[in-house]
């Protein structure tokens, strides 16, 4: 009953459905995983580049500019002839050779800071150790000497040269480290877009994954618990989710849960609106059976007040049962002691169950004000494995809940129906009254005329009753009222109508009978209370009833004239001395009414 992959979905969607369904930590693993592998490898990168241009700031070649200036500057004045102060030559060409810091001063003022690294470039060293070879020869040799003059010329070439190669590289340096600062800059951007666009999926997996269901499913728990969506088709109450997930798991027990009280709802709905109980019971077999899935049960309605149980429903039709308890319900365990008697909790625990090598029972008692009104047994065949004993079990929880819910109503309309044959009937005789007769009269007839058949009429009266009051006493008399309705209702069938008309008066209907055989009933009547003996704390009596007998539409074109006819006929018998039966004759009333 769940949607989990709906059939609009596509192929694509389906062949990535393995995927879809395994665990949402591990889902959510891969989006979070993700996140960190693209964000560590751009981070990685970045941190090579820094740190290249870190390299490339130690390649600075600006101490040799610095060296070279500073030479050029203590030889100027030397090509002209004008010697001048040859230290800062000699101070910046011993900090270059041997990796120190030289600081150049200028009319007493700090020009410039030089660091030279510990271990100089070829190119640089071979430039410097040849100014430390020329400023030598200058010092050794007189500026106006041919070797000093060669000595100074010598000195400034090379002082020019590193000033020359150290402003190409430089320049070059300079160029490297700008192209490699864009395009970290770059980077950065892409890096930052990259990991926004990781953490928006990571947003969007958990408010499709995560989120939306489960305010999907707050939604309906909430509809449920106000009861918002009676009316509703079932599709449109059950939640949809994309996976088979713990969140499907979720949307899944959700969506049994409103099927289960949509469908609990439904049942109580249609038995309160059953007119008899045992419409109610009928419903409730068939639940078992279409909804549940129960097919092998029976539903004993127990008589506490007769010791006996009948049985209402039984599925299939030819099941068989146990007579004992039908006649003596105190054998029944689970009616005895009220609670669930199953031989899948303890084997072997009814010796009255039948089939003790064939299945397994499973006993309901439906109690009601601590009273056991009915026992539902349910028959669960050998054989089944324990994943299907476990969906058994469950539907058994599940019919135990439905037998519950209908133990009210079948209580509630057994009471009910209960009034209604108190209203409608004798108390003493338990016969139908008046009231009764005239509430049914109609459809009676109604459908008499659908079928054209013959509903024919007795009236009937006990012999020289008031002298068995007068003689006996009303409570002999009240018996023999019983006995002899006992005898009407044992002889006549069970779709025939018996109502007591008033005092020891009876009348029978008796419905859809052949034209004639009106009369062979009543004779019948009449011989069985004639022999019938009636045992009273006095003695036995014996009574005789006199009848009357009509046929309609074959007499009478309405009812109550065909009653009124068989009262006539009636009063012919008495007077024709009693303990018999006439047939009604047109000339026996001449009147125009009746």
């Amino acid at each position: 009953m769940m949607r989990l992959c709906p059939k609009n979905r596509g192929l694509l969607f389906r062949l990535f459905k393995p995927i879809f369904d395994m665990s949402l930590f591990f889902k959510m693993g891969v989006v979070i995983v993700a996140c960190v592998c693209i964000t560590s490898i751009f981070s990685f990168y970045l941190y090579t580049q820094l740190k290249q241009i870190y390299e490339q700031r130690e390649e600075d070649y600006s101490p040799y500019m610095v060296a070279a200036q500073v030479c050029l500057r203590s030889l100027n004045g030397w090509e002209d002839g004008r010697p001048g102060d040859l230290k800062p030559m000699r101070d910046v060409l011993e900090a270059g050779l041997k990796g120190g810091k030289f600081v150049d001063m200028l009319r007493g003022r700090v020009v410039q800071v030089a660091h030279f690294p510990a271990e100089l470039p070829m190119e640089a060293e071979t430039l410097l150790k040849r100014l430390g070879r020329d400023l030598r020869q200058i010092q050794s040799a007189k500026a106006t000497d041919e070797m000093g003059r060669r000595a100074v010329e010598d000195a400034v070439a090379a002082a020019s040269q590193l000033l020359e190669w150290a402003t190409e590289k430089q320049g070059s340096y300079r160029r490297s480290l700008m192209a490699a600062v864009t395009a970290v800059s770059s980077k950065v951007w892409i890096t930052v877009a990259i990991v926004a666009l990781f953490l928006v999926w990571g947003a969007v997996a958990f408010l499709f994954m995560v989120l939306n269901p489960l305010r999907e499913v707050t939604s309906r728990i909430q509809r449920l618990m106000l009861n918002q969506d009676h009316g509703e088709e079932e599709e449109d109450c059950l939640s949809d989710y994309y996976a088979d997930d713990e969140i499907g798991s979720l949307v899944h027990s959700v969506n049994e849960l409103v099927i289960y009280y949509r469908n609990m709802a439904t049942f109580k709905h249609l038995i309160e609106e059953d007119e008899t109980v045992e419409e109610v019971y009928e419903r409730l077999g068939q639940w078992f059976v279409d909804e549940i899935g129960l097919t092998n049960f029976v539903i004993y309605q127990v008589s506490n007040s007769q010791n006996s149980m009948t049985i209402i429903q039984r599925h299939p039709p030819e099941l068989e049962v146990n007579p004992a308890k039908l006649i003596d319900i105190s054998r029944c365990r689970a009616r005895r002691t009220g609670h669930v008697v199953s031989s899948l909790i303890t084997p072997g625990c009814c010796r009255l169950f039948m089939w003790q090598d064939e299945a397994h029972h499973y006993c309901i008692p439906m109690m009601s004000a601590g009273q056991c009104v009915g026992v539902v047994q349910f028959l669960i065949p050998f054989g089944a494995d324990n994943r299907r004993m476990k969906r058994i079990r469950r539907r058994l929880d599940l019919a135990e809940r439905y037998i519950q819910e209908a133990i009210p109503v079948i209580e509630a309309k057994r009471y009910a129906q209960s009034l209604k044959e108190q209203s409608f009937k004798d108390e003493l005789t338990g016969l139908y009254n008046r009231r009764f007769l005239d509430s049914v009269l109609e459809n009676l007839v109604a459908g008499i005329n659908r079928r054209e058949t013959v509903l024919g009429v007795i009236m009937a009266d006990i012999d020289f009753f008031k002298s068995v009051n007068d003689h006996y006493g009303h409570d002999i008399g009240d018996t023999v009222l019983r006995e002899v309705a006992h005898i009407i209702c044992t002889t006549v069938r069970r779709s025939d109508l018996a109502v007591r008309y008033g005092g020891e008066e009876f009348l029978i209907l008796l419905v859809d009978i052949q034209e004639g055989q009106t009369e062979r009933v009543a004779e019948k009547i009449r011989a069985a209370v004639e022999q019938y003996k009636i045992a009273t704390p006095k003695g036995t009596i014996t009574k005789t009833i006199s009848l009357g007998v009509s046929e309609y539409p074959v007499d009478a074109d309405a009812i109550w004239e065909a009653v009124k006819y068989a009262d006539v006929a009636l009063y012919k018998a008495k007077e024709q001395g009693r303990n018999r039966v006439v047939r009604f004759k047109p000339e026996m009333w001449q009147e125009e009414q009746y």
